[in-house]
């Protein structure tokens, strides 16, 4: 069946309330594995899909070997944190895009890189480690960027999970984090990690500077050390207060929140983690919301967010429709007073974003997408579709919408592609068999006495045969009971 572009939009508006906003289910009910829905490490090590084509996303945990100059490519491990000692995935003879496309160099592959892979699975090659088997190839690939966080734990038994030998301590760096040891004022000893007791030792006069990657300002570190026998009672503290509790762990309070700040060993110690707490509390250029890891949501701030000053999702701005889909593309800055829709990380429990420049008075729109400020009301004769719980809801009275979320007007949106054929591109498919709706949440409510036919139009049920729409359900053949 077909319909004029004035009857197919308003139609696109009914079926968006009806179906789920990914759309991406398999006959069993279970999710279609693409690369826009790619199991996690521990989903595809736990789905028993051995011998299939899967696609699956993590963080590079660890690069193995590569042979780029004679073949184009490299055997890296992924984990879905970047962690070594996290459930493995071995990319056997990777490659860079499809058809064996090389790597030119294995630095194209770095430590905590995120991507997205496709590739058969093969038999576990032991209780921690799954294999893709060769010739799977990168489907995307994000560039580590240091990450905004609340808090954050550098082990240093999984930063050197696996070594055979001794390391010398020069710098090492988590995801918000960076870390620089040094001889200092001792002429003999250089901080090191041993295999022997898997800590990192330091010897008296060492130096450790801890220096934030982000905006966000360090308020406290603490440093886990081995045991009271090599924890530190002479330590030296560029700023703040130090006291142990009754694991060893080492509290240092910093006299104000700092980019940086440096430790000096007063004797030899050992230890075997550090972690760095950063003033969220206090930074009055910080937006933060929980959300559900793999969750969609929408958001709008009057301030801009630069690139690499966001983290826990990717976001994305409305393109077009296409045979029944609707297409968004991926951005890297967040202008001010525009509304955006983001994807939620996989591994991701708060979206944080670092804003700056000058606020905005005034929501703006972009191709059928509309943000607010403000609570805001809605009735059913805006037409217009809120996102809850990945669907789609085409609301009805008495519905309301959150401070800085974004809502959708189908209607408006472009029937041809706005972006470079270049873009980072996901699609929602419009059309499938209906199961229902969710809520949008307490506050948000469908119309329950509305009905409508497939071309949208308002009908009264208990005289019109056919296809009926009712509380985001088709019922079929018959009338729909109040």
């Amino acid at each position: 069946m077909t319909f004029s572009v004035k009857y197919s939009r308003f139609l696109l508006a009914v079926v968006f309330a009806l179906v789920s906003i990914m759309d991406m289910s398999a006959q069993d009910g279970s999710a279609v594995n693409t690369p826009s829905t790619a199991y996690t490490v521990e989903e595809l090590l736990s789905k028993g899909v051995t011998g299939e084509n899967v696609y699956v996303t993590g963080r590079v945990s660890r690069v193995l070997s590569a042979n780029v100059a004679a073949d184009g490519w490299i055997t890296y491990y992924i984990s879905s944190d970047g962690n070594k000692k996290s459930l493995q995935l071995r990319l056997v003879r990777n490659y860079k895009g499809e058809n064996q496309e090389k790597w030119t160099d294995i630095s194209e592959v770095g430590l905590k890189d995120k991507v997205v892979v496709y590739g058969r699975l093969e038999e576990m090659a032991s209780a921690n480690e799954g294999v893709l088997a060769f010739d799977n190839y990168l489907v995307e690939h994000v560039r580590f960027v240091p990450v905004l966080m609340n808090c954050e734990t550098v082990d240093f038994t999984d930063v050197y999970y696996g070594e055979s030998s001794d390391v010398g301590q020069k710098s090492c760096s988590g995801m918000s984090f960076e870390m620089t040891f040094s001889k200092g004022t001792n002429t003999s000893y250089t901080p090191a990690y041993y295999i022997s007791d898997s800590s990192v030792h330091l010897y008296k006069g060492n130096t450790v500077t801890i220096k934030s990657m982000t905006s966000n300002l360090i308020s406290r570190v603490e440093v886990a050390y081995t045991s009271n026998t090599y924890r530190d009672g002479s330590i030296k503290v560029s700023s703040g207060t130090t006291s142990y509790n009754a694991e060893n762990v080492l509290i240092w309070q910093l006299g104000e929140p700092l980019s940086e700040a440096t430790l000096t060993a007063g004797e030899t110690s050992k230890f075997t983690s550090i972690t760095v707490y950063y003033d969220i509390d206090h930074n009055d250029n910080l937006y933060t919301r929980d959300v559900t890891p793999g969750r969609v949501g929408t958001i709008c701030l009057p301030y801009a967010v630069e690139e690499g000053d966001f983290s826990g999702a990717r976001f994305y701005e409305t393109d077009y429709i296409k045979d029944e889909k609707l297409y968004f593309s991926e951005v890297k800055r967040l202008e001010a007073g525009m509304p955006y829709v983001f994807f939620a990380d996989a591994d991701a429990s708060k979206v944080i974003a670092a804003y700056s420049g000058e606020a905005v008075e005034e929501p703006k729109s972009k191709n059928g997408l509309y943000g607010t400020f403000t609570q805001m009301s809605i009735r059913e004769t805006d037409n217009i579709v809120v996102l809850s719980n990945n669907s789609l809801v085409l609301c009805g009275d008495g519905s309301s919408l959150s401070p800085n979320r974004a809502y959708l007007k189908i209607g408006e949106i472009s029937l041809t592609p706005t972006h470079a054929d270049s873009a980072k591109r996901v699609s929602f498919s419009l059309n499938g068999e209906a199961t229902g709706i969710d809520a949008v949440d307490t506050t948000a409510k469908t119309s329950s006495t509305a009905v409508y036919n497939l071309a949208g139009q308002r009908i009264v049920p208990s005289s019109y045969k056919g296809i009926q729409i009712r509380n985001g359900r088709k019922y079929i053949g018959r009338s729909v009971s109040q």
